[in-house]
């Protein structure tokens, strides 16, 4: 506990009654000793009644952290008063000399001031001039409010504690869902590798270890750890105010928890491509012989992630279709010259359909990949086209994604069946709209129902032509739509007019 004291010291006393000389610094010393007794009764009174006003804090580790705190603050309070005081010591001495000098005082000898130490005797009749001057009167008039600073940081304490709290769980669900998505990462590639796909999968494996090796040293700042960092800045902040003590909290936690979500969601995005379900649809590659394993390779090599996520949404008689094909030295070219490297996954889309096309011959495979003539339909508001499927003479989005939801790459796969054998461009585009529209709502409904892993709803909408059934998971707290049906070959869209 820091001592606070003020004043001076006294002289050697010659054998008289005390002169004005000597009775200034006596009375200096006494003025000097109140307001240090009174200052110290305050600090002592306000040391002990912290435990009784901080007892609403059951935790005693948090408890021990604002008790620090409230007794740092009484001393940085106590020194407070005292330079405020300091510029009225000089004039109080002043006015308690011409008090005493106005009174009879030759009872007060030389040697009762000017001793080494004053009497108890001495103190007293000094004492009773300088307890009214203007300095212990200020002094006593600012305890109160001293005390009521310190009545108001204890019970700030709940609020700030709080608020610290808060903080901290939502850097505890940032943290716990990288921790999570760090864990499916490694479990993807472990996966990847048991297939033996580790090679053909590199470019969706790349952007997965990158973001991986971000994302797990920010795992070292730990709840605790961002906790303790808190706690020594607010050791150190009790002369703040409350807001600006938890300003201080938030800006403590804002980069760590932004850093976490980021690296979450990155890393997200390329979990999300070599998830279980996602792999399944290439573990077909693992039994193929060396010739179509080559060719995988080689246009792997070539086109890069948009030729995987073309050939993740096809059946593995597909998948096998297409390699074949590209084991074509003539369809090879022609892919390549209407198709060169880099481009997209939509454009690329179409051409990998036209290659998965079984019983045709190599020339009209040749022929469509140059023309793809066919026309997209036209999608409503909102939806991006992930890939293209041919429909009798229309481009249909295979996979599709709003602002709010997505698909997976395969679960459109329905749409052929469900809309009979020639469907008009009209016709598929009132489908597709229909299809859009009945996912949307899905979706929300998922969320409606608290966001579950695995959510199954059937929908039908009003004026609509069918009854859809629809299965959602949660893929990372969005979600993605990876069943679709209205019916099959059942389905009312199956005879519905062009």
């Amino acid at each position: 506990m820091t001592e606070h004291t003020i004043g001076g010291a006294g002289n050697t006393p010659p054998e008289r009654p005390a002169n004005e000389a000597e009775l200034k610094p006596a009375l200096h010393l006494v003025l000097r000793g109140q307001a240090n007794s009174a200052m110290q009764k305050w600090k002592d009174n306000a040391n002990q009644q912290i435990d009784a006003q901080l007892a609403h804090i059951a935790d005693p580790v948090r408890r021990a952290l604002w008790k620090a705190q409230m007794a740092a603050l009484i001393d940085h309070l106590a020194l407070g008063m005292f330079e405020d005081l300091k510029a009225h010591f000089d004039d109080s001495v002043a006015s308690a000399l011409a008090e005493l000098l106005s009174v009879r005082h030759d009872d007060i000898m030389s040697a009762d001031v000017t001793g080494a130490r004053l009497t108890t005797a001495t103190k007293d009749r000094l004492g009773a001039f300088t307890s009214p001057t203007k300095l212990m009167n200020d002094l006593l008039a600012a305890l109160p409010g001293a005390n009521g600073e310190l009545a108001a940081f204890a019970q700030r304490s709940t609020t700030v504690e709080l608020h610290r709290t808060t903080a901290l769980a939502s850097y505890t669900a940032a943290f716990d869902e990288l921790t999570a998505t760090v864990a499916d990462a490694d479990a993807a590639v472990l996966n990847i590798g048991s297939f033996q796909l580790t090679v053909i999968l590199e470019p969706l494996t790349a952007p997965l270890a990158k973001h991986r090796n971000i994302a797990v040293p920010l795992l070292h700042v730990t709840t605790v750890t961002l906790g303790q960092q808190i706690d020594v800045r607010l050791g150190t902040s009790y002369t703040l105010s409350e807001d600006q003590q938890k300003q201080q909290i938030t800006n403590l936690c804002a980069a760590p928890i932004g850093a976490v979500v980021t690296a979450n969601l990155n890393l997200c995005g390329s979990v999300s491509l070599v998830r279980p379900e996602v792999v399944d649809r290439f573990t077909c590659l693992s039994g193929m012989e060396a010739p179509a394993l080559k060719a995988c390779t080689s246009m792997v090599a070539f086109y890069g992630k948009p030729w995987l996520v073309c050939i993740a949404g096809l059946e593995p008689e597909e998948i096998a279709q297409v390699l074949a094909h590209c084991r074509n030295e003539t369809i090879l070219a022609a892919l390549k010259k209407r198709m060169p490297a880099k481009s997209t996954t939509l454009e690329l889309s179409k051409a990998v359909n036209v290659l998965a096309w079984r019983g045709v011959e190599w020339d009209f495979v040749c022929a469509t990949i140059h023309k793809l003539g066919y026309a997209e339909i036209q999608c409503p508001g909102g939806v991006t086209a992930l890939t293209w499927i041919p429909i009798h003479e229309s481009w249909v989005p295979r996979a599709f994604c709003t602002a709010s939801m997505e698909t997976d790459l395969a679960c459109l796969k329905h749409m052929k069946e469900e809309t009979g054998k020639t469907p008009s461009g009209v016709k598929l585009t009132r489908y597709f709209a229909e299809l859009v529209a009945v996912c949307v709502e899905a979706c929300a409904q998922w969320r409606h129902a608290g966001r579950p892993a695995d959510f199954k709803v059937v929908v039908q909408p009003e004026q609509g032509v069918a009854v859809w059934t629809i299965r959602i998971r949660n893929l990372y707290g969005k979600p993605q739509v990876f069943h679709v049906d209205s019916g099959y070959a059942k389905s009312p869209w199956v005879k519905h007019p062009n």
